[in-house]
């Protein structure tokens, strides 16, 4: 019986997301499958290997494309002035940046509602190995967000006391949380279709992080005041509308 070994991790996902891995076993796993177990064992040497293969066939798509907004941001900033505007929308790179992000967190989790409860019940019930496998991975999507936040401290574009390890924190775990509770809420309370809502509460979210986390004191807004008000000044000193006591630079 020739059987595709992703299907097999697909079914290995579902019980592991009923019962936790620890919970599972083998033939378990092969009979959500519908093989015999020795096809399993064929491919795998046991229930753990199948779990190490699940995240990799996840992580090994998700976090290149994640590197990938890395470098991409690091090209940008380098050299130039980090609030330069870095797209159409305005943002500049640190939040086309995080925005990107969690565009990516959509694009790869977003439908695969077996991983995330997969991930989400191994998390609480998981045992050292299921959370040392896990941390493998998360822990190099967190040094990328990290990593962003820090360099815009550094910077000054964020605040000087935001907690690095809380903001990045919530900054994913939120929108996962958008993922997972929005499909159950949204056509019921929302009254608008899944994507939709999905799309307007991703945006919201991103707007109230980066409000928390921006560095105020160094918005456009107040300069761009001052500039307006020499311009000004400068146009009534031609027009002869200001005295030259008001002008201490006029010549006498």
């Amino acid at each position: 019986m020739r059987v595709d070994p992703s299907s097999l991790l697909d079914a290995a996902q579902c019980v592991f997301a009923r019962c936790g891995v620890d919970g599972s076993s083998v033939r378990a796993i092969a009979k959500e499958a519908k093989c015999d177990p020795s096809l399993l064992y064929y491919h795998f040497e046991n229930k753990e290997a199948i779990f190490v293969a699940i995240l990799e066939r996840k992580f090994g798509r998700f976090i290149p494309d994640l590197e990938s907004v890395a470098s991409d941001y690091s090209v940008q900033v380098r050299g130039k002035a980090r609030k330069t505007v870095g797209n159409a929308d305005g943002r500049t790179p640190l939040q086309a940046a995080l925005w990107q992000t969690l565009q990516m967190f959509h694009r790869h989790v977003k439908d695969d509602t077996g991983f995330r409860g997969m991930i989400r019940g191994n998390v609480t019930a998981g045992q050292t190995f299921v959370h040392n496998e896990m941390l493998k991975h998360i822990s190099r999507i967190i040094r990328i967000v990290k990593n962003y936040l820090s360099d815009g401290v550094e910077s000054g574009e964020l605040r000087g006391d935001l907690n690095l390890d809380t903001a990045t924190f919530f900054f994913i775990r939120t929108n996962i949380e958008i993922l997972d509770f929005l499909p159950v809420f949204a056509t019921k309370l929302l009254a608008m279709p899944l994507d939709d809502a999905i799309d307007l509460a991703e945006k919201q979210w991103f707007q109230l992080f980066w409000a928390g986390i921006e560095n105020g004191s160094r918005k456009t807004a107040p300069r761009r005041k001052t500039t307006k008000t020499a311009e000004s000044l400068a146009t009534n000193l031609r027009q002869g509308r200001v005295s030259r006591r008001a002008h201490p630079s006029s010549n006498h």
